[in-house]
């Protein structure tokens, strides 16, 4: 039974129009951000287009960088869900292709955005990186390249939190640069960064 002031969906009336509010703000920050890039985007435009006070702004979102890292955060957990519902064995290339797949499907659309994404999830390494606490993609790859490894499809002696954090820096870029002239399609570009990272740039010897 629903009590008097609950939504259907158990939350207040209050509590759904604040839902309400940080929804259209983030909407809004997004397109902000789209159009001026992280640097330039001012919580002044954001709290004008999205009629409401700079503090209502501050009290969802503490920064821009939090409603970028929010999204970053929600496309993370889906690629690392897809690495998640592979077989255990499946051989390395695969994984690397259903990540870059799941990674073309969230950001194929977010050319505009993902330059900020980038600087993002730039920063969030650096803190992991010192914390040692890995996200879930990167987490979910050197668990991969560690069976690989054991199962002796990699012949490195590098450890596997660096050999995934290896391949997510090329992912990265080459997204990057994509992002700038976003043709060939994404997944096209990821496609090659797995080529050059299993099998090297340097032609055959004959």
């Amino acid at each position: 039974m629903v009590m008097a002031g609950q939504a259907g969906d158990g939350l207040t009336e209050r509590g759904r129009q604040r839902e309400e509010t940080r929804r259209r703000i983030r909407e809004v920050a997004l397109d902000v951000i789209r159009r001026d890039g992280l640097g330039d985007a001012r919580i002044d435009d954001i709290a004008r287009i999205a009629g409401v006070s700079r503090g209502t702004v501050y009290f969802h979102y503490p920064s821009k960088e939090h409603v970028v890292a929010e999204v970053l955060a929600e496309a993370e957990a889906r690629v690392a869900k897809a690495i998640a519902e592979l077989p255990r064995t499946a051989p390395i290339a695969d994984v690397l292709e259903v990540l870059c797949a799941a990674f073309a499907h969230e950001w194929e659309r977010e050319a505009q955005l993902f330059p900020s994404v980038a600087a993002v999830a730039v920063r969030g390494a650096a803190v992991t990186m010192r914390s040692r606490e890995l996200d879930p993609v990167h987490r979910a790859l050197a668990a991969r390249f560690r069976s690989a490894g054991e199962r002796g499809e990699l012949t490195t002696a590098m450890r596997s939190t660096i050999l995934a954090n290896v391949f997510l820096v090329h992912v990265l870029t080459a997204t990057l640069a994509w992002s700038s002239r976003p043709r060939p399609r994404l997944a096209v570009a990821l496609g090659d960064v797995i080529e050059i990272f299993l099998n090297g740039a340097r032609a055959p010897r004959r």
